[in-house]
C-alpha cells in the first residue's frame, strides 16, 4: 500500500510540473464571452509560461472571414495584437497557436462580442445637392462645377492682374525714358 501511495504522490507532483510546460491562455483582452461595449483597438493574450515569437492569432469575424491585424509582438508572456481598424459590432473568436518555450504547441479559441457604438458620419445632405446643382455644361459640353470654374476664372484673375502689373511698368519706362530724352534736347 505504501509503494501506491508513494507512486501516487509521485504523480501528482510531477503531473503539474509537465502540464505547466505548455503554454496556455491565463488571461486575455476580450476574454471569453465577454461583450466589449467600447471600439476594440487591440488584442492581448498572457500565457501562463514564455512563449516564443512564432504564437500568432487569427481573429474570425461572424461570416467566418479574417480580421486583418494591422501588427503581432510577442514579449515573454504577453502576445499584442493591433488591429488595422477598430471593431465596433459583430461576433468575433480569436483562434490562437502558441510555441511554448518548452518547444510545444498549443491552440484554443475565445468568442467574444463587441457592442461598441459606431462613430457618426455626418453627411451633409443640402450641401452635396448644392454641389450637384452648381454643375454646369460648358460649351464644349464637359462638366464643370462652379468651384472649377471659379478657380479657373482665379488663375485668369492672377495672370491678369500679373500682365497689367508688368504693363503698366513698360508704360512708366517708357513715359520716364521720354522725359528724360525730352530734356536733354532742350
Amino acid at each position: 500500500m505504501k509503494k501506491v501511495l508513494l507512486l501516487f504522490l509521485f504523480f501528482c507532483f510531477v503531473m503539474p510540473v509537465y502540464a505547466l510546460g505548455h503554454s496556455y491562455v491565463g488571461s486575455s483582452f476580450p476574454s471569453e464571452g465577454d461583450v466589449i461595449v467600447e471600439p476594440l483597438e487591440q488584442i492581448e493574450l498572457h500565457f501562463d509560461v514564455g512563449i516564443e515569437k512564432h504564437t500568432k492569432i487569427d481573429l474570425i469575424d461572424e461570416a467566418g472571414d479574417i480580421v486583418p491585424l494591422h501588427a503581432q509582438t510577442v514579449e515573454e508572456r504577453v502576445l499584442t495584437a493591433l488591429l488595422e481598424q477598430p471593431l465596433y459590432k459583430g461576433n468575433y473568436a480569436i483562434h490562437w497557436s502558441a510555441l511554448g518555450s518548452d518547444g510545444h504547441a498549443t491552440d484554443g479559441t475565445i468568442s467574444f462580442t463587441v457592442d461598441a457604438p459606431e462613430p457618426e458620419v455626418i453627411v451633409e445632405k443640402e450641401e452635396e445637392v448644392k454641389e450637384l446643382e452648381k454643375e454646369s455644361i460648358d460649351e464644349e459640353g464637359q462638366m464643370e462645377t462652379e468651384e472649377n470654374v471659379q478657380e479657373i476664372s482665379g488663375e485668369t484673375k492672377e495672370e491678369s492682374s500679373t500682365n497689367l502689373k508688368w504693363i503698366l511698368f513698360v508704360v512708366f519706362i517708357i513715359v520716364i525714358s521720354t522725359i528724360i530724352f525730352a530734356r536733354r534736347r532742350k
